[in-house]
Order: C-alpha cells, then sequence, then structure tokens
C-alpha cells in the first residue's frame, strides 16, 4: 500500500467518524430544540384554540420511498382533533 493509499483509508476512516458524531448530536439537539420550541409557542398554541397536550410526537416511514429514502423514518408533530 502506497503512502497516499494509506492517507486516503485514514481521511476515509476521519471522515465517517465525524459523519457519525455529527448525526448523534444533530438528532439530540432536534429532539431537544423541538420540546423548547413547544414550550415557547404553547400560550400561542391555547390562543388559537389548541389543547397543548394534544400535541403528539410521532414518526412516519417512507414505504414507498416517495422521498427517494424508502425505509426512512421521519420524526412528526401531531395534533390530534376529534373534528
Amino acid at each position: 500500500m502506497t503512502d497516499i493509499e494509506k492517507q486516503l483509508e485514514t481521511q476515509g476512516s476521519s471522515i465517517n467518524r465525524l459523519e457519525r458524531v455529527l448525526g448523534i448530536y444533530t438528532s439530540r439537539s432536534g429532539r431537544d430544540f423541538e420540546k423548547t420550541m413547544m414550550e415557547l409557542f404553547k400560550e400561542a398554541l391555547e390562543l388559537l384554540g389548541v389543547n397543548p397536550d394534544k400535541v403528539k410526537y410521532g414518526a412516519i416511514e417512507d414505504e414507498k420511498g416517495v422521498t427517494k429514502n424508502k425505509g426512512l423514518k421521519y420524526e412528526v408533530d401531531l395534533f390530534l382533533s376529534r373534528h
């Protein structure tokens, strides 16, 4: 293996590790950010007649590949109503 190949292999490993760390960070911070925003908008939702306790977190899976990411799950906030 040449020096260039070794450097490329090392860079590839470093990039993969960085991607994993960033993925973990954004996943955690994203959930916390959503909770913070929900608290900030709680009063606004009440003023609009929306009960904040009825806003639930859930996930939708792209079973057909509509987003070109078949099988990927997306976190969503749902307002459940009895209208």
